[in-house]
């Protein structure tokens, strides 16, 4: 018998390829189906296990703060991998306001102001962290370091909730649809490279909308109203409300074309856009919390007129070479590349099967299609909005009329460019799947009676199929980089191939429409796509180590013990500009909208201090003549923080010429120099030969030695990747270092495997210049990971003000407060009926008690009448000053601040509270709205209590029944 098993198992192992070829037939169609979109959902799983879930552990950190380990005061740690240098946004101003939000709710406070970036700005009261988005959940119960990959998966589940709504259950297509179309948009390009912005969150819910757009399409009832409104409410509430407007305009198109294929009346028609426009401002009622002080800062704070001005041009045609190719015009990671629109906004990726399966769409006739006029509208929306997004002319003049929609670059229309492929993607793998056949189309088109119409449309399809597809493969040939054209020709030519395996096996499927044929073409589909979303979303997507989020350095445990309510200013990117509300520290510079009158008072500090419209930063080599700025001084700047490679200002010392060069190593070798005397701010050594620093950079440690004991007077490590500092130029905050104290310097570098040649005197001793403090009201009070300056001039953010004066034009104000040549002690006011009885001379005590993000009380002691000046830009109408308990004005000063007068000596107490403007007619409006939603739902759930509670009945007499009559039965038994 036992010669018998192995026979077996060899008979049945030489079978195996037949069954494996007919198992499709021996499976019922629906069996297929489901076994196919399992493996898709399987692809779904693989991607995001390979590229999310890993933020989700302790160690990792979905998020691009490796970014901040090539920034100072970052730099000094261990070196990191950048795997995307675009994403700065994220890091400066979404993560660091989704943590301060989360963390002020946790200990019991609503942050409705933000104090810490750009002088201070609103905050929780608007939607621009998209913290209230049911998408961000994440952010509320996870720890910050996974928030970011939990809010990516939930992204992908809502864009897969809704893929599956319309495509399955509104429209009929097969199962294997739904991940498919998943994957293609969570992949695609504008969904990729915005992770991690708020704008994904609006995104994800597109294929919601169109689902609900559906339901209210067709099905006629109001009760339908209600999953439209929630979804739209989600979409305002993401953050981004300019991808709502994108999304509704679309829909709007959709909804009429959908209704009126269905056969609808012109009045049913009519009935539908209303209840539409009844979900509409259902859902702007919902998100009215956060919508309405949002549309107040719109109206006060952005030039709408300026940024429609700006955003007139469409996308480089270039752009569209990354449809196909995601790398062709540069990697995210990548210093260079040779994109003509920023990466962000011009990244177009869709995939060579996407592409291959929106053209099948068009041409493959399918025995389940999607339903009458679906197709036509989805192929009409693509074509209209990609010539618009990419090559502009009348049809972006028209769109830019539309309200909401010329505020913002038109490339991110691409969020439903996106949406639109991922459904005809979907349309093609169906069509594919269950394809009529090639002969059969062919016969059927062909036939003696169909009439003309039907073969010029077949034949307008095969153009446009055919059209998207040689457009996309020649502008990826005509944008390979001429640099590197081997690797472009690698890269254009693996996706030619990817494309020719798809067209094959979608192909034979359409030739052959068997069912082994159609599930082979359906695995190829997506095992490309499951192969190419991992590729291409590693690519952008960081998993940075945990160690880099946010990590505090010396720079900031500094900050943190000086700054005392007043503020720094960076210099570039040093602090990453925005980082200060994670910090919770006070900086002029930021990331923020900010009022008009804030940025015509800092705009007087430097030229370019205004990067963007919402960026403002010290610009490079801003301190070449210091950091005198009487704005500066008067809006509490104590502090400078510069990176270690800007120039700061001092007096060279010309020391003993170098007669030649000595390589440094990290091998634990130390150069020395020659004896020296007083204070340093740094030192001036010629260095060359760094090259290999460039690519392994190090650190570099300077250290000021007693020559008396050895002792150190003064250290700084800092960064090392070319050049020490600025072309030679070294920071070492020496400024205390007694004129009468000798000493020497010594330098090494460590953690590389790189070296420099640093110039030395015949002795061998290290040839350096002292560069000595200026008598510039500045002092170098730190070097290392960064140089820190304080500003000896520089006010208090909270002041007493015993004289006035008043300068009512704009203008000559704004030369006043910048010459530096007022009294410490002088308020500038702006109207001549705020000036008050003042006794000049008098002085106060001001102690600032901070209640939280938007309440300050201030305890005054003085000894005569005088103002209370608050150097923060308190005007926008939300903040409500009280003095003693009663209510007071806030009187504007120094053209972007406000002043409280305190007529009498006394103690007195001042308390600034805040409430957005439009805050409490949102809360109104989003608890009517709620209130609605709630009625609106009550007959469903008492009818569904109803029904519970008839069964329950009705179950508990049936089993009374069966225990009755197992008594009796036992009983004729014992009988």
């Amino acid at each position: 018998m036992l010669p018998v098993l192995p026979a077996r198992l060899v008979h049945r192992a030489r079978s195996l390829p037949s069954r494996l070829r007919t198992w499709p037939h021996r499976l019922g169609a629906d069996a297929v189906d489901t076994a196919l979109a399992r493996l898709g959902w399987l692809g779904v799983l693989v991607f995001l296990a390979l590229v999310v879930v890993p933020g989700l552990l302790p160690s990792r950190v979905f998020l691009a703060t490796d970014l901040l380990s090539v920034m100072d005061p970052w730099a000094v740690a261990d070196g990191n991998e950048v795997t995307n240098r675009l994403s700065w946004d994220t890091i400066d101003s979404a993560t660091p306001m989704a943590v301060l939000i989360v963390e002020s709710v946790r200990s019991g406070d609503i942050p409705l102001w933000d104090p810490y970036t750009n002088g201070g700005t609103t905050l929780a009261a608007l939607p621009n962290s998209g913290l209230l988005s049911p998408l961000s959940l994440p952010w509320w119960v996870l720890p910050p370091t996974a928030a970011t990959a939990g809010v990516k998966i939930l992204e992908v589940a809502a864009a897969a909730l809704g893929m599956n709504g319309l495509l399955r259950r509104r429209w009929g297509l097969p199962r294997l649809t739904v991940p498919l179309a998943t994957l293609v948009y969570a992949t695609s390009g504008f969904m990729v490279a915005w992770t991690n912005w708020p704008q994904t969150r609006v995104a994800a819910m597109i294929p919601l909308l169109f689902w609900a757009t559906d339901r209210l399409a067709v099905e006629r009832r109001w009760r339908d109203v209600l999953p439209g409104a929630l979804v739209i409410a989600s979409m305002l509430l993401g953050g981004f409300p300019a991808i709502v407007v994108y999304s509704l305009l679309t829909a709007a198109g959709y909804l009429l074309v959908r209704a009126l294929a269905h056969g609808l009346r012109p009045t049913q028609v009519a009935a539908s856009l209303l209840r539409s426009a009844a979900g509409v401002l259902l859902g702007a009622g919902l998100a009215a919390v956060q919508l309405l002080p949002f549309v107040w800062q719109s109206l006060h704070y952005i030039n709408f007129e300026s940024r429609t001005a700006e955003n007139t041009q469409p996308l480089p045609l270039q752009s569209l070479a990354s449809a196909l190719v995601p790398s062709l015009l540069g990697d995210p990671a990548a210093d260079t590349g040779r994109w003509i629109a920023h990466p962000v906004e011009g990244f177009s990726y869709i995939g060579a099967a996407a592409l291959v399966l929106v053209s099948l769409a068009l041409l493959v006739t399918s025995r389940r299609r999607p339903p009458r006029g679906v197709l036509p509208f989805l192929i009409t929306a693509l074509v209209v909005l990609l010539v618009a997004v990419y090559l502009g002319g009348p049809l972006l003049r028209l769109l830019q009329e539309v309200p909401g929609v010329g505020s913002s670059p038109i490339g991110r229309m691409r969020s439903v460019l996106g949406f639109l492929v991922a459904v005809l993607a979907a349309c093609g793998l169906a069509a594919v799947y269950e394809a009529e056949g090639l002969r059969a189309q062919l016969g059927r088109l062909w036939g003696v009676a169909r009439p003309v119409r039907s073969r010029v449309v077949a034949g307008g399809a095969l153009v446009v199929a055919a059209g998207l597809m040689g457009v996309m493969v020649v502008l990826a040939v005509r944008y390979r980089d001429p640099q590197d054209a081997q690797t472009s020709w690698r890269l254009i030519g693996t996706t030619l191939v990817l494309m020719g395996v798809c067209t094959a096996a979608a192909g034979l499927a359409w030739v052959l429409p068997r069912r082994s044929t159609a599930v082979l073409a359906v695995v190829v589909a997506l095992v490309l796509t499951t192969l190419t979303s991992v590729d291409t979303a590693r690519r952008w997507w960081p998993l940075s180590d945990s160690d880099t989020f946010y990590a505090r350095t010396p720079t900031h445990e500094l900050l943190e013990d000086r700054l005392d309510g007043n503020r720094y200013v960076s210099v570039y990117t040093a602090m990453m500009p925005g980082t200060s509300t994670l910090y919770r520290q006070r900086a002029l510079s930021g990331h923020a909208f900010v009022s008009p009158q804030w940025r015509e008072t800092m705009s007087q500090v430097e030229d370019g201090f205004f990067q963007t419209s919402t960026y403002s930063m010290l610009p490079v080599g801003s301190l070449l003549d210091g950091a005198d700025s009487g704005v500066l001084d008067r809006y509490a700047a104590r502090y400078v923080v510069a990176p270690m490679s800007e120039y700061f200002p001092g007096q060279r010392e010309e020391g003993a010429a170098a007669t030649e060069a000595t390589t440094l190593r990290a091998d634990g070798m130390v150069l020395a120099s020659g004896s020296f005397a007083g204070a340093v701010r740094g030192i001036v050594v010629t260095a060359s030969s760094y090259e290999s620093l460039e690519t392994d950079d190090g650190l570099l440690t300077v250290r000021i030695l007693s020559d008396d004991d050895g002792s150190v007077l003064a250290t700084s490590t800092s960064d090392i990747d070319g050049a020490p500092g600025l072309d030679g130029y070294v920071a070492v905050a020496g400024e205390d270092i007694p004129d009468n104290q000798p000493w020497h310097a010594e330098v090494a570098l460590t953690q590389t495997e790189g070296s420099l040649d640093l110039g030395t005197r015949a002795d061998g001793t290290l040839a350096l210049d002292p560069y000595r403090p200026l008598d510039d009201g500045l002092r170098l009070v730190h070097a290392g990971d960064a140089i820190v300056l304080e500003r000896l001039s520089a006010l208090d953010r909270v002041r007493w003000a015993s004289t006035q004066t008043v300068v009512e034009d704009e203008q000559e104000r704004l030369a006043v407060l910048e010459e530096g040549e007022l009294a410490e002690d002088t308020v500038v006011l702006e109207d001549a009926s705020d000036v008050q009885a003042m006794t000049e001379g008098t002085s106060a005590t001001v102690t600032e008690k901070d209640l939280g993000t938007d309440t300050v009380e201030l305890a005054v002691d003085s000894d005569g009448p005088g103002w209370v000046v608050i150097a923060d830009p308190l005007r926008d109408g939300g903040w409500q000053a009280t003095l003693d308990g009663r209510q007071v004005e806030l009187v504007e000063a120094d053209n972007a601040a406000v002043a409280v007068y305190v007529p009498q000596a006394g103690n007195h107490t001042i308390r600034l509270d805040y409430t957005a403007p439009w805050l409490v007619a949102g809360l109104l409006v989003t608890g009517f709205s709620w209130a609605v939603v709630l009625v609106a739902c009550l007959p469903g759930l008492l009818r569904r209590a109803r029904a519970v509670a008839s069964v329950v009945p009705v179950r508990a007499r049936r089993k009374q029944a069966e225990a009755s009559q197992g008594q009796v039965g036992d009983g004729q038994h014992h009988a």
